[in-house]
């Protein structure tokens, strides 16, 4: 895909973002399908913007037909820091009696995965996490944004980001990040992670890759097959 035609695309999303927004009162994101194969992990589709996207329901809807059961979380940017982010996802997962999970952390909810995994064991029932665009080192673009705490968190020198890298990564055998070659809002290189699978496409924008990227999907569903054969 050309990185003009990519351009458009991005511009476009921006610019639809907010009379999409009506779609909510018609689509139920919460809305679920059993998944016909009960071998197949659960996927926790993880976001953190200031409110969620309705165009994630396509990614939902991709992955449900293919076998998968979906949940979808969004904690606002609005509201607290990254710890109850982090929070709120284990209690998801607790309501639920989740086991054998696959998160797919979108942008900011990438963050929110990885704090949940590093420190509130989430790896005991979690099998893969796939950081996708996500600020897993921070972005520029925090330091430009208001002043709230989950904000400032994601500039690259907070003193959140170096708690969350100052251990160990677990697992780097489990986590596989996917990123735009160009990026404007999160630079690849603040997704990537020493020792763990970095795939890139290349392509410009930040909202194409999570929202409308064919080929996203479809990597995000090979790779949570690899775990079933």
């Amino acid at each position: 895909m050309g990185y003009v035609i990519c351009f458009i695309l991005e511009i476009s999303l921006i610019i639809i973002h907010i009379p999409i927004e009506l779609c909510k009162l018609f689509i139920n994101l919460d809305s679920l399908s059993s998944s016909p194969n009960t071998d197949n992990p659960t996927v926790i589709l993880v976001e953190r913007w200031f409110r969620r996207n309705i165009l994630h329901v396509i990614f939902k809807k991709y992955l449900e037909k293919h076998g998968f059961r979906v949940f979808s979380i969004n904690t606002s940017l609005f509201y607290g820091d990254f710890d109850l982010a982090a929070k709120k996802l284990d209690d998801l997962i607790e309501k639920n009696q989740l086991e054998k999970i696959v998160l797919v952390g979108i942008s900011g909810g990438g963050v929110t995965c990885l704090q949940y995994l590093q420190f509130h064991e989430g790896w005991k029932k979690v099998v893969l996490f796939i950081s996708l665009a996500a600020p897993l080192k921070g972005t520029w673009l925090a330091k430009f944004g208001p002043p709230f705490k989950s904000i400032k968190e994601m500039i690259p020198d907070s003193v959140f980001m170096r708690k969350l890298h100052g251990d160990k990564l677990l697992h780097p055998e489990k986590i596989v990040t996917i990123s735009a070659k160009y990026d404007e809002m999160v630079p690849c290189r603040y997704n990537f992670l020493e020792g763990v699978r970095n795939i890139t496409f290349d392509i410009f924008g930040h909202n194409l890759i999570h929202t409308i990227y064919i080929p996203t999907f479809v990597h995000t569903v090979g790779l949570i097959k690899s775990l079933v054969k």
